[in-house]
């Protein structure tokens, strides 16, 4: 049986671990975070849905700079002889 290999820098795993944490380790409901309004009530999946996009918008300018700034790809590549 082959083992299942999880790389831990992908945002769909950090993802799953966020919602977890945001979902068990938090308290459903939380107040006092927002210093303009501090009686707003926060729901502990709200939470979760602030990291998962930043986590998703990282992978995405990560993708995009990659693409822009290595020699693999097309903008950037060097041409024969110019």
């Amino acid at each position: 049986m082959q083992a299942l290999a999880v790389d831990v820098r992908h945002p769909d795993f950090a993802s799953q671990v966020a919602l977890v944490l945001s979902l068990y380790a938090l308290p459903h409901e939380f107040t006092g975070i927002f210093t303009n309004d501090p009686l707003r009530v926060v729901k502990n999946w709200h939470m979760f849905i602030a990291v998962a996009a930043g986590l998703w918008g990282g992978l995405a300018i990560g993708i995009v700079t990659e693409y822009y700034t290595s020699n693999a790809y097309q903008p950037v590549k060097v041409g024969g002889g110019h």
